[in-house]
């Protein structure tokens, strides 16, 4: 089984944006801006829903985290812009299965 595009879209921006972060790259802004993007299509197709695509829900339990923890990489003033890239990244989070 296929996942639905924006499924497709929300694991692509994850992995585009995370992974450099992860190896001391930095904040790709354009990943960046792609991962809201994706996370609100993905509000927007989950909003009358009770569910939400298993694929999809494993990225995003760990999402928000996952930034947080990769802001122990960076020095403080960097550091402080991926903590509050990561707040923004849990309020969308929640906008998708809330």
């Amino acid at each position: 089984m296929t996942a639905s595009p924006e499924v497709e879209a929300l694991l692509k921006a994850v992995e585009q944006f995370t992974i450099p972060l992860r190896m001391k790259e930095g904040m790709d802004e354009i990943a960046l801006g792609d991962l809201r993007d994706a996370l609100r299509q993905c509000a927007a197709a989950w909003r009358d829903s009770d569910t939400i695509p298993k694929a999809a829900a494993l990225e995003l339990v760990d999402l928000a985290p996952a930034i947080e923890s990769s802001s122990y990489l960076y020095d403080e003033d960097y550091a402080a812009m991926v903590r509050d890239v990561s707040v923004e990244i849990a309020d969308l989070v929640r906008d998708c299965v809330s």
